[in-house]
């Protein structure tokens, strides 16, 4: 009797086992949706999506995912601007949308941060100036294996996050995520231009083509110095003869990089800050010498009181003097210098002397 108490102790042992080795291979069932909170940031996971360009690159075994972030002011019951941002290099591992969130400073855009992707990755080459440069750059031909990744994450994302305001969807890149979404704006297979309303492009996305597809579209192309404006000039007014709101923006000798420092010229742009089609410093130059009486709308940037000068933001970044003459008014009423606070939207008008511009009238508008 003791033994066959003892083989039924073990048979059920054994069967506790094998129950416990089966459960933990049942798939798990769909996580339920994360909260949708001011502030929140969650990570989503696609364990069916190939590897990302990362870990095919470093190794590290993080799995396929992109992180979203609501902003401080997010609402379930409005609708909310989209901003995505693709890091340079190998992408990264998509854990935060540092980016987005200091471009938008937290307010009213979803910021998301989805990885890069790469079919076959070329071996490593020993080290040298510029050896791993063609193992690292994203090329046009890898398009079409990279746009069906994107468009899984896209449509998960749409699914949680309901509230996204289809007009208004902003995707931008720094070098090889520039050159992502470049390549994918000149695929004909990729549809990446009929979702997204406005791209902007840092240091990269040389490479432009099919500019048609952009008509109607905002682009920003931004480069780290005066060496690079001829190509972004050409990309520039390519983009504008095919009817895009095309504008150029050159960083301050920043090489190739995206510091902090130049993040307010690109949240204007985000924010829809009057928009001027650009032309060639050297146009803008001669005309302003030839018409010595000009104008310009833009948000302000810094207002100097001591200084007697405001900083405006309009196709590029003008400082204009203030003299005793100079007429400031709001709603047909004269203000003070004082009384223009930055990020204010102004009219002014201006003389030109050299490189100085001195204000003859600045109007406050109305906020939209």
């Amino acid at each position: 009797m003791r033994d066959c108490a003892a083989a039924r102790c073990a048979l059920a042992t054994l069967v506790c086992c094998v129950a416990a080795s089966v459960a933990t291979i049942i798939p798990a069932a769909e996580p339920s949706p994360p909260k949708l909170a001011p502030s929140s940031k969650f990570t989503i996971v696609f364990p069916d999506l190939p590897p990302t360009f990362y870990r095919l690159d470093t190794g590290e075994k993080i799995p396929t995912q992109m992180t979203i972030f609501l902003p401080t002011n997010y609402g379930r019951n409005r609708k909310h601007p989209l901003i995505i941002f693709l890091e340079g290099g190998n992408g990264g591992g998509a854990t935060n949308p540092k980016v987005a969130r200091a471009l938008s400073e937290e307010k009213d855009f979803v910021c998301v941060i989805l990885p890069l992707f790469k079919e076959k990755l070329l071996p490593k080459q020993p080290l040298g100036k510029g050896s791993n440069i063609p193992r690292i750059l994203m090329h046009p031909e890898e398009a079409p294996y990279m746009w069906p990744i994107f468009k899984k994450m896209l449509a998960r994302l749409d699914k949680i996050v309901p509230n996204l305001d289809s007009k208004h969807q902003i995707i931008g890149g720094f070098s090889n995520g520039a050159h992502t979404i470049a390549a994918m704006i000149g695929d004909p297979n990729c549809d990446l231009s009929q979702r997204f309303s406005g791209f902007f492009l840092v240091e990269g996305g040389m490479r432009l083509q099919r500019f048609e597809t952009l008509k109607g579209k905002a682009i920003l192309m931004v480069w780290g110095n005066e060496r690079s404006r001829a190509r972004g000039q050409k990309n520039c007014d390519v983009a504008l003869a095919a009817g895009a709101r095309a504008s150029l923006y050159i960083m301050n000798n920043v090489g190739h990089d995206f510091p902090v420092k130049e993040y307010p010229a690109v949240r204007a742009w985000l924010r829809g800050e009057p928009w001027v089609p650009p032309v060639a410093a050297a146009t803008i130059a001669a005309k302003e010498e030839k018409e010595g009486e000009q104008t310009k709308t833009g948000i302000v940037k810094k207002v100097d009181v001591n200084a007697k000068q405001i900083a405006v933001m309009a196709a590029r970044e003008l400082t204009f003097t203030i003299t005793d003459s100079t007429k400031i008014q709001q709603h047909g009423k004269p203000v003070k210098l004082s009384d223009i606070k930055v990020d204010a939207n102004v009219h002014v008008e201006y003389v030109k002397d050299g490189d100085t511009r001195t204000a003859k009238k600045i109007v406050l508008l109305k906020e939209k």
